[in-house]
């Protein structure tokens, strides 16, 4: 069962959609907590693009030798490196 939760600190300050949480909120104030594990790149699939890293509201993603890595104490699950990765390269476990 995939359970959905969204922890909100402060609350919103932009229109409190619920299309924030889907891309992940700007502010940081949103989380989203799915059910998953969490997420991984696979190094034989990653390109080195870098989209991940742009689209990582919080900064969990950083290069290791031109392949993506995830901060797994800084990443909150929101998704949106998996969404944005053009090679599917970033997997849920």
């Amino acid at each position: 069962m995939n359970r959905r939760k969204f922890i909100i600190k402060g609350g919103c300050l932009l229109v409190g959609s619920f299309c924030c949480i889907l891309i992940s909120c700007l502010n940081k104030r949103v989380f989203a907590d799915i059910g998953q594990e969490g997420y991984k790149v696979d190094p034989e699939l990653c390109i080195g693009c870098r989209e991940c890293l742009e689209g990582c509201s919080f900064d969990a993603m950083k290069m290791v030798e031109d392949t993506a890595y995830i901060q797994q104490d800084l990443c909150v699950q929101c998704g949106a490196c998996y969404r944005i990765c053009p090679v599917k390269a970033i997997k849920t476990f």
